[in-house]
C-alpha cells in the first residue's frame, strides 16, 4: 500500500510552443518526487469555460483580415518544422509528465469527480489570469472557481506556488467573486510584486513573492535533462533570440550589427507567425540546450528570462509595447533576485547595454540555493 502523500496540481500545460508553461510544471512535479510526495498534474482544458462575447464586426475588420492573410506564407514555409516542434512537445509531456486518469473538459466535470489527492496545488504560471480572453465575468466564472481549486474535498489542503495573476489589477466584481474562494487557501506565494496588492484587494495579507517554479531545479539537473537526447549541437558562438508574440521594441537590424561586430551567429526562435526571418523550432530539452550555450540571449519572455538567470547568462530584456503585464513580471523577477534591471531601451547600442550589464551571479546562485533548499514549508513537512 502506498502511504506516500499526494498532491494534485492545476496549472496550465496544454500548449505546444509554450517551454516555459512546459518546464515550470516539469520543474514542480520533479522536485516535489525528488522529497517523496507522488505528484500529477490535473488535466482540466480551461479554454472549454469561457464565454467570450464575439463582435462579428471586429474579426471581419481590414486589419485582422490582413494579418489573417500575412500568417499564410510564414505557416507554409514553416509547416514541417513546426509539426516537428508541436511532436516534440507533446513526446516530452507524455514521457515526464504525470496525469490525471481523468480528462476534465469543464469545471463541472471538476466538481462531479475531483482528483483524488491530499493537497491541490495551483501554479506556477498565469493560473489567475482570467481577464486575457477579454471575457466577463459570467464568461470566465466557471475557470475562476477551478483554478481557485473550489472542488474536491473541504479537509483537502489548497496551495497556491508562484500564481500569477498576469495583469497589475483586476475588477472589483471579479475580486468579490474572487475573495470567497482563495480565503479556503492555506498557503499563498505569487509570481509578481502586483500580485500581493490584488490578494490584499481579495482579501489575504499573507501571500508571499515567489520567483517561479522553475527555479526549484538546479541548472545541471537542466543539464541532465538535454543531455539525453539528440540535437543538433553549435560549432561557433551565437546569441540567442527568443521573442513571444509580436509586439517589442527591438529591430532584428540591431540584433545583426552586434553580431557582426561581435562576429558571431544568430539563433531565432519565436512564436510569431506573421514573420517570415530564418527561425528554429526546437523541442524543449533543444531549447534548454540553446539558452546554456549562448553567449548572449535577448528575450522578451519571462521564462526567457528565468533560464538565462538559472544558466548564468549575459541577457537583455525587451519591453513589449502596450503589455505592461508582461514587463511588470520580469521587474518583479529582477528585484526578486535584487538585479539591476537588463532592459533594453529602443535607439541604445546592444553591444554597450550588454558591456553595462554586471550581475553578481555567485549572489544570484546562492539565493536560488535557498530556494531550494527552504521550498517545502512546514504543513507539508507536517504530513511527510
Amino acid at each position: 500500500m502506498n502511504n506516500k502523500t499526494e498532491i494534485a496540481v492545476m496549472t496550465h500545460w496544454w500548449a505546444n510552443d509554450n517551454y516555459g508553461q512546459t518546464l515550470q510544471y516539469f520543474a514542480l512535479q520533479a522536485f516535489l518526487e525528488s522529497k517523496g510526495y507522488n505528484t500529477y498534474l490535473i488535466r482540466y482544458l480551461s479554454p472549454s469555460d469561457y464565454i467570450v462575447k464575439k463582435n462579428i464586426h471586429k474579426y471581419l475588420s481590414l486589419k485582422k483580415v490582413i494579418n489573417l492573410v500575412k500568417t499564410i506564407l510564414p505557416r507554409l514555409i514553416y509547416y514541417k518544422k513546426e509539426k516537428n516542434r508541436i511532436f516534440a512537445f507533446q513526446q516530452f509531456k507524455n514521457k515526464y509528465f504525470h496525469f490525471s486518469p481523468d480528462l476534465y473538459h469543464t469545471y463541472t466535470d471538476l466538481v462531479k469527480s475531483p482528483p483524488r489527492a491530499d493537497y491541490y496545488i495551483t501554479g506556477s504560471d498565469q493560473v489567475w489570469n482570467f481577464l486575457y480572453k477579454n471575457a466577463d465575468l459570467e464568461g470566465c466564472r466557471n475557470a475562476i472557481h477551478a483554478y481557485f481549486l473550489d472542488f474536491g474535498n473541504a479537509g483537502t489542503r489548497r496551495i497556491a506556488i508562484a500564481a500569477s495573476w498576469g495583469t497589475p489589477s483586476i475588477p472589483k466584481e471579479f475580486a468579490h467573486e474572487i475573495a470567497p474562494l482563495i480565503s479556503n487557501f492555506d498557503n499563498i506565494t505569487v509570481r509578481e510584486r502586483s500580485g500581493i496588492d490584488i490578494c490584499r484587494f481579495c482579501g489575504i495579507k499573507t501571500a508571499k513573492l515567489f520567483p517561479d517554479t522553475a527555479f526549484l531545479l538546479t541548472a545541471d539537473k537542466y543539464r541532465e535533462l538535454y543531455s539525453k537526447v539528440l540535437y543538433r549541437k553549435r560549432a561557433t558562438p551565437y546569441i540567442l533570440v527568443y521573442q513571444i508574440g509580436y509586439n517589442w521594441n527591438l529591430e532584428f537590424q540591431n540584433i545583426k550589427k552586434m553580431a557582426k561586430k561581435e562576429n558571431i551567429d544568430i539563433i531565432y526562435i519565436t512564436t510569431a507567425v506573421y514573420t517570415c526571418s530564418p527561425r528554429i523550432m526546437p523541442g524543449v530539452e533543444e531549447w534548454l540546450a540553446l539558452i546554456d550555450n549562448a553567449k548572449y540571449v535577448i528575450t522578451n519572455s519571462f521564462h526567457g528570462c528565468v533560464f538565462s538567470i538559472i544558466f548564468n547568462k549575459s541577457f537583455m530584456s525587451i519591453t513589449q509595447k502596450n503589455c505592461m503585464d508582461r514587463n511588470t513580471r520580469i521587474n518583479s523577477l529582477y528585484e526578486y533576485f535584487c538585479i539591476r534591471p537588463q532592459w533594453y531601451k529602443k535607439g541604445q547600442n546592444l553591444c554597450t547595454c550588454f558591456k553595462k550589464s554586471e550581475i553578481d551571479w555567485t549572489a544570484i546562485n546562492t539565493k536560488i540555493g535557498i530556494i531550494q533548499r527552504t521550498f517545502i514549508p512546514s504543513f507539508l513537512q507536517d504530513k511527510c
